[in-house]
């Protein structure tokens, strides 16, 4: 109750000097906490002004005996804004059955409602005492077989029951549940109660919060029970939806998945249990669609109505569905994809220069020719300064780029260091050229290692001349025929002409075959892959994701349901107790893979293209550079006979 952030008092008597300076006070306390606060004398304006509300309000209203008519009337406007609005019915004697109305007021699970009962007659430390008395009065109606109608779950929450559960004519007085002497005139019984379903009167769900007294204010009072907290539905029915066609999901609902998922009953046994709930299942034959008025029809349409709880099957989530309904978390991926035998792949893979990026290669490069120019210049200065046996040493630059070219390539030099500045250059060389060595050596191990495919992507398949299917006249069909994507459009024409496929298997066992390619929604390909193989690897196929068809599948509930909030806690609480990761692999199995042999797979020929080029580029350099030196040699003879060539042919 911490977030309210308006307080309207519902006094239909109230006067404009009447209690002027308790109001005033009261005006005070809230604005110093930055609550918004406001006096009305009738319902009607009320409801206006709490339409208008955009944080969570408090309605405060006091019981004087009122008509059950007008009481139940006021209760169904206040509490028909959900858990938006808190309601504190300030009730002036325990002598009065409010239970009985309210019981018949049309709120649900979410409704934040309190009764103070004011009371001469209760003990401030009498919770004990009180909840004895209780229990000794409910016994007397309770059900041998039924022993949820009181339920103490600790000493730091409140007290819960149940008292119309067993028999929905009962009367209860507020007396029965406040009770005992004290010598504070000035305190409250309080009580929290909800509705665990709106059209059922018995589901009235009763929590003893505490005494609040005037001295202690609410520190002996049991922490409020939110809604997340209201997780025992007492064997009430969570009423489920669910579609029992599929003929008929092919040409409403293209993007769904065509298929009847049994498994998703885990999900219901598993809210059930969780929430102890009983399972009330009203089926449909269609989800539905949204018409020209916006009017959603069958489950979608019974969604939105509240006329039943959740939706619980493979719907996919939408914007438009999302406008209109709530979703809970999502329950998993939506997906087609394209399935067909991986063929190794003979094109030239370079694996010498695979390893190293533009900017690695520039990198080492520029290295090898610093450390060139770094010991040119050094046997430079050693030449001036040193014996004549390193004066005659040729010190050229390109004798250094050969020195240094013969050290990255782990080659190794003839140059022999003849200082401890030189062996510290070459030493810090031969580090930089191990790390580089080795991690370019690891690298290619591993690319040996791994089976190249023909077709990788999508685009591969496009491009190539493997046939592509699907199943004929089937949801997959209807789903590219509807989709205005390039990638999907060119798979439905490529397999439009030559399609005889007439299920998921048969198109499965054919791209098990070769060269060709099977269109399909991914779990239920997956799932009929695995009963056709009898859970081993008997096809070994591969899957092609089409990106553009990932969508996410997730329950459908109204917006103004009382139980979205559960439903999203059980379903948190799947994924940490390990559920959810069970019931996903029933309903999306893994793809098994294929366990090989392991074997060393060597580099072929194709592997090999930059070293022949490397080669070829090499002796085809030295060529030219031969031809150069023989002509530059001769560069005399040749010139007197190129001159004498021209005065010979020179005409008279």
């Amino acid at each position: 109750m911490r977030n309210i952030k308006h307080v309207v008092i519902l006094e239909k008597n109230v006067k404009l000097g009447c209690n002027f300076k308790l109001l005033k006070k009261s005006v005070i306390k809230f604005s110093s906490n930055n609550i918004y606060f406001s006096v009305q004398s009738s319902i009607n304006t009320t409801e206006s002004l709490l339409q208008e509300v955009k944080l969570k309000a408090c309605v405060i209203t006091f019981y004087n005996g009122d008509t059950h008519k007008d009481f139940l009337n006021q209760a169904n406007k206040i509490t028909d804004h959900g858990e938006k609005i808190a309601w504190l019915i300030i009730l002036l004697s325990g002598e009065d059955n409010i239970l009985d109305t309210l019981r018949l007021a049309d709120f649900g699970l979410d409704a934040d409602v309190i009764i103070a009962v004011g009371t001469m007659w209760a003990r401030p430390s009498a919770d004990r005492q009180i909840l004895g008395n209780v229990k000794t009065d409910l016994n007397k109606t309770k059900s041998e077989d039924n022993d949820n109608c009181i339920k103490e779950q600790s000493e730091e929450r409140a007290f819960i029951f149940t008292p119309f559960i067993n028999n929905n004519s009962q009367s209860y007085e507020m007396k029965n549940f406040c009770s005992g002497n004290t010598t504070y005139p000035s305190s409250y019984c309080m009580l929290q109660i909800y509705k665990i379903r709106k059209s059922y009167n018995n589901s009235l769900v009763v929590c003893f919060l505490g005494l609040w007294t005037l001295k202690n204010g609410t520190a002996n009072l049991k922490p409020f029970l939110h809604t997340e907290k209201r997780n025992n539905l007492y064997k009430f029915p969570l009423i489920i939806g669910e579609k029992n066609s599929s003929d008929a999901l092919a040409s409403e609902n293209v993007i769904e998945d065509d298929s009847d998922d049994a498994d998703m009953q885990e999900f219901v046994k598993y809210f059930s249990a969780i929430l102890n709930a009983s399972e009330r299942i009203i089926t449909y034959s269609k989800l539905g669609n949204n018409d020209a008025d916006g009017v959603w029809s069958d489950l979608f349409g019974a969604t939105i109505n509240e006329e039943i709880d959740i939706a619980l099957d493979s719907i996919i989530k939408t914007p438009e569905r999302c406008h209109d309904m709530a979703f809970s978390h999502n329950i998993m991926e939506s997906r087609r994809s394209i399935y067909i035998e991986p063929k190794q792949s003979n094109e030239l893979r370079d694996i010498f220069l695979i390893p190293f990026s533009s900017r690695l290669i520039l990198c080492v490069v520029g290295t090898c020719a610093i450390l060139a120019i770094v010991m040119t210049i050094y046997k430079k200065i050693m030449k001036a300064s040193k014996s004549t046996e390193i004066k005659n040493k040729d010190t050229g630059l390109l004798d250094s780029f050969v020195w240094s070219i013969g050290i990255v390539t782990q080659q190794g030099s003839i140059w022999k260091p003849g200082s401890s500045a030189e062996q510290i250059i070459i030493i810090v060389y031969l580090i930089f050229t191990l790390i580089i060595y080795n991690s370019y050596s690891a690298f290619i191990t591993s690319v040996l290692s791994i089976k190249l495919t023909n077709i990788r992507t999508v685009d591969d398949l496009l491009d190539s001349d493997y046939e592509i299917g699907y199943v004929k006249n089937g949801q997959d069909e209807n789903y590219l025929r509807s989709m205005n994507l390039t990638q999907l459009n060119e798979i439905y024409l490529r397999g439009y002409l030559h399609n005889n496929i007439s299920s998921i298997t048969e198109g499965l066992l054919k791209a098990a075959k070769g060269k060709y390619g099977f269109f399909a929604s991914s779990h239920v390909a997956r799932r009929e892959l695995l009963i056709i193989s009898n859970y081993k690897c008997k096809y070994d196929i591969a899957e092609i994701t089409i990106k553009d068809t990932v969508n996410y599948i997730a329950f459908p509930m109204s917006k103004r349901s009382s139980y979205r909030k559960l439903i999203n806690l059980s379903i948190i609480k799947m994924y940490e107790t390990g559920v959810y990761k069970r019931i996903h692999s029933l309903l999306f199995p893994k793809l098994k893979a294929c366990e090989k042999p392991v074997t060393y797979q060597s580099a072929r020929l194709p592997d090999l293209t930059s070293a022949f080029a490397v080669l070829f580029l090499g002796i085809l350099s030295g060529v030219i550079i031969i031809i150069g030196e023989c002509f530059w040699k001769r560069k005399r003879s040749l010139y007197f006979f190129l001159r004498k060539s021209v005065l010979h042919y020179r005409p008279t």
